[in-house]
Parts: C-alpha cells; structure tokens; sequence
C-alpha cells in the first residue's frame, strides 16, 4: 500500500519515479533495446507457461504435494493479484505511453514468483545456488523493462513485493500444516538455513561490482544522475532480498531435502 501510495499521491517520489525511469531510458539504444526485448518476451504467457510447467512438474517428481499446493498458489495467486491491482489503480501516467493500468508489473511478478518457486523446490544442497541464479534472473528482467521503458521502477518493485507475499503467505500455510499434520522428514536446521544466505548475497554483490566496473567509462554520468543511481541500487537489493529470503527464511518449510 505505501509504495502504491508514494509511486500515485506524492509528488516528489512520482518525480523521483519519472527520473530513474529517464535514465534507464538513456541506456535504450540500438543494440541493449533488442536484448532487452528477448529478456522479458520469456515471461509472455507462452513460455512462462512452459516454464511453470516444469517447475510444477519438478514439484510432482519429489512427490511433495503440498510442495505443488505451494508453487501453483504462488503463481496464480501472484499473477492474478497483479492483474487486478492494475485495473484497481489504473491512471494516466507520465511519460504518456506507459499504459494506464501499469501498476505492478505483470512481466516482473512472473519472473519473481518463478524465481521464488524455484528456491522452493530446489533441494537444500542447491538452494542457494538457485537463489543466485533467482536474483540475477530477476534483476535482468526489472532492467531490461526499465530500458524499454515500458514501466515505472515502483511498478516492478510492485511485481517483486506482490510475488513477495504470495510466497510469504504460501510458506506460512505450508509451515501451519506441518505443525497440524507432520511429516516424518527432517527440518533443515536455523543455522544451516542462514549459511545458505551468504553465497545468495556473495553471488549478488559481486554481480553488482562487475557492473559498477563496466560502466566506469559512465562514472560522470553517474555522478550527475545520483537520483537514477539510487533507484538502480534499490531495484538491485530488492531483486537480490527476494530469493535469499526465500533461501533463508522460507526454506524451512520444505522439509527434508
């Protein structure tokens, strides 16, 4: 609600908004626009289909049914929430070409609940990893809208917390179903869960670090464009924080593997 509120109700953030989107719109060129575009046409319905269908496939394999019960809730339950927010907030929006009913955005939500449901299923070996890979995956799409400028950046913060806390919602009935019928598998201990954290953060830092180096040629620009900068770090930890929590926090309820 209050980033719905700030992106609509108060000017300076609707301006900080419309700056960070100006520069990312600067990076549109020729060569970044069409990869852009093959960046998030993975998340048009078809191949999102196909994708949710191997993770509920790779759900069914480990014989987990409340593990599938889960990742279906999470993509429908994120996907469609987000539909209707943007018919309940549709309204003009500055530049004019972004369309009315924008908020959250659809491409986003999709990427983060794929990447949250793939932290979920992953087994505790290679969760972290699937993290990692989560973030990354999710940052690349939130950019790759911004370049095209097809969305505001609170509209893909939108996507990442809709996604956020159909997860959160999921994994806390999975966890009171575990207390009312438990199973007989091991629980993966607290300290274990956060060891699993740090290569997550490690992977997302370091892929932050390379980019602040590619763009060194860029620093002056950078340096005069301090408000896109801090949007462009602030989509980063949010596109990172998701699937490390879901590593760390959430990973509990998914028990013995």
């Amino acid at each position: 609600m209050w980033l719905y509120i700030a992106a609509f109700h108060v000017a300076a953030t609707e301006n900080a908004d419309e700056r960070v989107l100006a520069g990312f719109l600067s990076f549109g060129t020729p060569e970044t626009r069409p990869r852009a575009t093959d960046v998030t046409e993975f998340f048009n319905l078809r191949p999102y289909t196909v994708a949710v269908v191997i993770v509920v496939a790779a759900a069914l394999w480990l014989g987990r049914l409340r593990l599938v019960a889960a990742v279906g809730a999470i993509f429908v339950g994120a996907n469609v929430t987000t539909q209707l927010l943007k018919l309940l907030t549709a309204a003009p929006r500055a530049p004019s070409w972004i369309a009315e009913a924008s908020w959250p955005s659809g491409h986003v939500t999709a990427a983060a609940s794929l990447a949250l449901c793939v932290v979920l299923i992953a087994p505790s070996a290679l969760r972290r990893y699937a993290a990692a890979a989560g973030a990354v995956g999710v940052l690349a799409v939130a950019y790759s809208i911004l370049v095209l400028g097809s969305h505001h950046p609170s509209d893909v913060l939108g996507g990442m917390l809709v996604a956020g806390a159909w997860t959160g919602v999921t994994v806390a009935a999975m966890e009171l179903a575990e207390q009312r019928w438990p199973t007989a598998r091991a629980t993966p201990g607290a300290a274990a869960q956060r060891r699993a954290l740090w290569p997550a953060v490690a992977a997302s830092v370091a892929a932050l670090l390379a980019l602040v180096a590619a763009l060194g040629p860029l620093r002056p620009y950078l340096a005069e464009h301090t408000t896109f900068v801090a949007g462009a770090i602030v989509v980063a930890a949010s596109a990172a924080a998701l699937p490390a929590a879901a590593a760390t926090l959430l990973g509990s309820a998914v028990r013995g593997r």
